[in-house]
């Protein structure tokens, strides 16, 4: 028996160093465990914020791209609505002359039918000379008829 008092003695005094142990070692680990966390959570929080530096960054390049793609894009509308707007202005510029010149021949060529009319009948009316015309002039103006 006396070797089973030792054997529970010896067994207390080493759960005593044990717990003894445990209990210095478990602050100790809780606190390197804190640090590693906070250095973890320290890391974690700087790749966030370069993570996020490097996204403000690029999306800035990207706005900025985007940007001089509408200048450009803009600038070409404006030269082809000016260079149509040209084109579609000496369209309407020629079609006015070529217009105006129809309409001169035209009347050059009304006032010839007029002249050669007016000398047609000037001929009856000397080849008729007992004839009464009555000219359209006379009823206009009240004048009297041509014998």
């Amino acid at each position: 028996m006396s070797l089973v008092v030792s054997i529970n003695s010896t067994l207390d005094r080493a759960v005593l160093k044990s717990a003894s142990i445990l209990d210095q070692a478990v602050p100790k680990f809780t606190s390197i465990l804190d640090q590693a966390v906070f250095k973890f959570t320290s890391i974690l929080d700087q790749a966030v914020l370069k993570f996020t530096s490097i996204l403000d960054q690029a999306v800035l390049k990207f706005t900025s791209i985007l940007d001089q793609a509408v200048l450009k894009f803009t600038s070409i509308l404006d030269q082809a609505v000016l260079k149509f707007t040209s084109i579609l202005d000496q369209t309407v510029l020629n079609s006015a002359v070529f217009l105006i010149r129809l309409s001169l021949k035209f009347t050059s060529i009304l006032d010839q039918a007029v002249l050669k009319a007016a000398s047609i009948l000037d001929q009856i009316v000397v080849k008729l000379p007992g004839f009464m015309i009555k000219l359209p002039s006379a009823e206009l103006t009240g004048e009297k008829d041509y014998p």
